[in-house]
């Protein structure tokens, strides 16, 4: 499973926006993705929505509540996944 793009609204630390972790013209498969800048610029937080939006779709773990990835104030909030499946787990899906 690979992620090829993740979209934010109203998510603590991270500006509202789509990042994408596919270029075009490459294998999601051949590529490496870092993640970098000065502190306090959402780094963590971008990471944190990562791996909650993982735990949904496949979770190893009991579930991280929804609301501790609000920022403060905000009572709705957007997080939105999409990943890509080789053939294999296509087939298991």
């Amino acid at each position: 499973m690979k992620l090829a793009q993740i979209e934010t609204g109203n998510v603590l630390g991270i500006p509202d926006g789509a990042y994408s972790f596919v270029r075009q013209g490459t294998s999601p498969a051949d590529r490496v993705t870092l993640i970098l800048g000065p502190r306090g610029v959402g780094k963590t937080s971008l990471l944190e929505a990562i791996v909650f939006a993982k735990e949904c779709v496949g979770g190893y773990g009991p579930p991280q509540r929804p609301a501790s990835l609000l920022r403060a104030g905000a009572v709705r909030g957007q997080l939105r996944a999409r990943f890509l499946l080789d053939a294999e787990e296509q087939a298991r899906a």
